[in-house]
């Protein structure tokens, strides 16, 4: 005959109120990554990497960025069309845009 165990909170608090001190599992801090500061999202590193960089080309955006090219380009596009990164055809450079003092308007 089988039964299922099952454990709760309490229990399990329970149990490490009684195992002495010396063989609790020791706190392990928690390392943020890229993931928890939010720069697993291709444009979300683009975006940091803009903001670092003077107006710069797709090539050198990508790298700065570590995103692929073909990948970085689609982003760029994207981000273009939504006036949240600047292109100029002139010159084949991106950019973020001005913005006033307080204001979501660019200059």
């Amino acid at each position: 005959m089988m039964f299922a165990a099952q454990a709760t909170l309490l229990t399990m608090a329970s149990e490490s109120l009684l195992r002495p001190l010396g063989k609790r599992p020791a706190h392990k801090p928690q390392r943020q990554d890229r993931s928890s500061l939010g720069l697993d999202d291709p444009s979300a590193r683009l975006l940091a990497a803009l903001a670092e960089m003077l107006p710069s080309t797709l090539d050198e955006i990508a790298d700065a960025a570590e995103v692929e090219r073909t990948t970085a380009e689609a982003y760029l596009a994207r981000m273009s069309a939504r006036c949240e990164v600047m292109f100029n055809p002139l010159t084949k450079r991106y950019s973020l845009p001005r913005t006033a003092a307080g204001s979501t308007f660019a200059a």
